[in-house]
């Protein structure tokens, strides 16, 4: 079971000229989506960055299966594949229409507002046993 999922509705601002979604918008999705993910785990990502709390992309690996479209009925699933003490890697999955259209797998470093590596179960233990749990 994914750590969360939600539905998106294709905005007609996010169409490249040949009618499908614009890659580019796939990453806003799943930023969406893990923001959703830790908000409803109780916690705000804007009071964890104010706080020194940055997950920052390190990688990103993404694979494009089928385009999407305006009229396509849209959902994101997010899994937690692995939490370290200085990293955190997500797998993302978007389907179209129940069909996988996407995915994406991204490591995320965990940096302070120096942008200094920084021990996330020292740091914030709730938010590491937040992802810890979160793990298929």
């Amino acid at each position: 079971m994914s750590a969360a999922s939600c539905e998106i509705q294709v905005r007609y601002s996010e169409l490249a000229p040949n009618g499908f979604v614009h890659h580019a918008h796939y990453i806003n999705w799943y930023d969406q989506l893990q923001y959703e993910f830790i908000a409803k785990n109780g916690h705000n990502l804007r009071e964890l960055t104010k706080s020194g709390i940055n997950f920052m992309p390190y990688e990103m690996y993404s694979k494009y299966l089928r385009p999407i479209s305006i009229d396509d009925k849209v959902r994101i699933e997010m899994d937690v594949l692995s939490v370290t003490n200085i990293k955190v890697e997500i797998e993302y999955t978007l389907f179209a229409n129940d069909k996988k259209a996407a995915s994406c797998k991204t490591v995320y470093a965990c940096l302070d507002e120096k942008q200094r590596p920084f021990v996330l179960p020292h740091v914030c233990p709730e938010i590491y046993q937040l992802l810890k749990n979160a793990i298929n």
